[in-house]
């Protein structure tokens, strides 16, 4: 599909360049869904205080930006989630 032109432009690129929150709400989806999820936990616990203010900073944006998403991850991995943050407070 990237490579697919029509009129000499490339479709896809003119697609997402129109459509610039798609990547957004699809890298925070990844994120959400992904083992890195996790790494938040565990950076925002380090004794360095720019590495702990960076990820809370991440990490706050990645659940206000895009609340629906979020929401949506969250109540499908309830029971993880909260056993993951249960763990880390223990």
């Amino acid at each position: 599909m990237q490579r697919q032109q029509v009129q000499s432009r490339l479709i896809a690129c003119d697609y997402l360049e129109a459509n610039i929150d798609l990547v957004d709400i699809l890298a925070s989806r990844y994120v959400l869904e992904s083992e890195h999820m996790k790494k938040f936990f565990d950076l925002i616990q380090l004794p360095k205080f720019d590495i702990v203010a960076d990820a809370a900073a991440t990490f706050k944006e990645v659940l206000t930006r895009h609340k629906s998403t979020v929401a949506e991850i969250l109540s499908k991995n309830y029971h993880r989630s909260t056993t993951q943050i249960s763990l880390r407070n223990e």
